[in-house]
């Protein structure tokens, strides 16, 4: 076996094990701060817009079997009821497997003061995992240890818990409440956050973040910090809702740092006051070798407004 291909099956496997617990757990993905309620179903709601978003990321470009996530995505909050509904398909691929999972998020709002929500989350899952073995091709296949199944079918729910002000907010949730233990890529895993958002001038927010993670049994935090610049927004003279000046997130940046050694860069842009366009690219300190390149990821959103809707929570991304 030629020096070259062993390096490339070592760095493999090591990458496989130390992201496996990510990848049915606690969706790793870079932009998430913008949509909270991906990982946690009590967010679900959480604008007076119908949100609709696309996100693709792929991990440690490049190296075969590296984990890969596309997702589709939308919720939208019934004020009357205090409900917020959601339903998302999400694919993802890590080495012989690929999942797929249909997702709808239920949450339920509960105005505790003038100031704060204490909102509730579930939501129900059902899971689709499958082998495919072609995706991954050795010169050596006989050194690859065959995965314990071909295709299975679970039923799992996430849960969370979120405490809202309009200028911070405390959640925690668990994933994968159900551990499927013949499933070697579905963990059980927790999350705990606070977020936060304050203007700095008319036009500027920044928001920084504080989170931890338990991945079946990695523990991983993170920190960062988000910038915002606001533009006027052009329904200002159609509709006044709380605000007469009303604004949108016109440009986007921001940096994370984790323990595990990764460093996200972010940037965005609103094409218009309804279509927002993202990236992000990572870099990993962990892997010092060729074959640990860069990550990369792009969101699409679509924010619909409703005209006869209150502004339930004082900022545009809470």
């Amino acid at each position: 076996m030629q020096m070259k291909n062993f390096k490339y099956l070592i760095v493999f496997i090591g990458l496989t094990v130390t992201s496996t617990a990510a990848a049915q757990g606690h969706l790793d993905i870079e932009q998430k701060w913008l949509y909270r309620a991906l990982f946690n179903p009590a967010a679900t709601g959480n604008t007076n817009t119908l949100d609709l978003y696309g996100i693709a990321h792929e991990q440690w470009t490049g190296v075969a079997g590296a984990p890969s996530v596309q997702l589709l995505y939308g919720h939208y909050l019934f004020q009357n009821a205090n409900l917020g509904v959601g339903f998302g398909v999400i694919n993802e691929s890590i080495g012989f497997y690929h999942t797929l999972d249909l997702k709808a998020s239920f949450a339920y709002h509960i105005p505790l003061t003038s100031e704060f929500t204490l909102s509730l989350g579930l939501s129900p899952i059902v899971n689709w995992t499958f082998r495919n073995d072609a995706d991954i091709s050795f010169d050596y296949p006989e050194i690859a240890v065959a995965p314990p199944f071909e295709s299975r079918t679970d039923i799992n729910f996430d849960a969370g818990v979120e405490l809202r002000h309009q200028w911070f907010k405390l959640g925690i949730s668990a994933l994968r409440l159900i551990e499927q233990k013949e499933n070697p890529i579905s963990y059980r895993s927790f999350m705990i956050y606070g977020v936060s958002r304050f203007g700095v001038t008319e036009h500027v927010d920044l928001s920084p973040v504080l989170a931890g993670t338990l991945d079946h049994t990695i523990i991983n935090g993170e920190a960062g910090m988000m910038f915002f610049y606001k533009r006027q927004s052009s329904r200002q003279q159609l509709l006044r809702l709380h605000s007469s000046r009303e604004t949108y997130d016109f440009l986007w940046g921001g940096l994370l740092a984790r323990t595990s050694g990764d460093v996200s860069v972010l940037a965005g842009v609103g094409i218009t006051e309804h279509w927002r366009l993202g990236y992000a690219f990572r870099y990993s300190f962990q892997y010092q070798s060729e074959y640990s390149p860069s990550s990369h990821e792009i969101l699409l959103s679509w924010r619909i407004p409703i005209s006869n809707a209150t502004r339930y929570y004082n900022c545009e991304d809470c």
